[in-house]
């Protein structure tokens, strides 16, 4: 059951080391300093949008959505990043961040909402299921570091 003194809103840059604890939950780890860069960077980024859920004046967690105009499709969103706190995972806050993603990204013209999971990650899994989300494909991520650049200071 989802509380009712649970709102969500867009992130600010004073959620950053709220976030920063969130994100580490998540399994990744960000100081404060890095955190508040990443967000003031997706923040101002157009087609992007950063949710949280703030229950008791407390940011309790957050979802990060981001519209992919896409040559293959008429354009879908992506849920990027989701997590609820774990003292309050169970109750329906991270139904409540998806259900805000997906307006989001309705509003926003966006075809479909695509979310990508870890494999091992199984709970999460059953828990996309029971919003509605399919399986489409299973796939490998890989990933080549590049040499640091400006783009990181900003």
């Amino acid at each position: 059951m989802t509380p009712l003194n649970l709102t969500i809103r867009s992130a600010a840059l004073a959620d950053a080391p709220a976030l920063g604890r969130l994100m580490t939950q998540l399994g990744y780890p960000a100081t404060e300093g890095e955190l508040a860069r990443r967000l003031a960077r997706v923040i101002a980024t157009p087609g992007h949008t950063v949710l949280v859920a703030v229950l008791e004046g407390q940011p309790t967690g957050l979802a990060h959505g981001a519209l992919l105009p896409l040559l293959e499709d008429e354009g879908s969103a992506q849920l990027l990043a989701l997590v609820v706190d774990e003292a309050h995972r169970g109750h329906g806050l991270g139904g409540r961040l998806v259900a805000a993603i997906e307006a989001w990204a309705e509003a926003a013209g966006a075809a479909r909402i695509v979310v990508r999971s870890n494999i091992v990650r199984t709970r999460t899994h059953t828990f996309y299921e029971n919003l509605g989300f399919g399986r489409t494909k299973i796939q490998l991520n890989f990933s080549k570091p590049l040499p640091p650049s400006a783009f990181a200071e900003t």
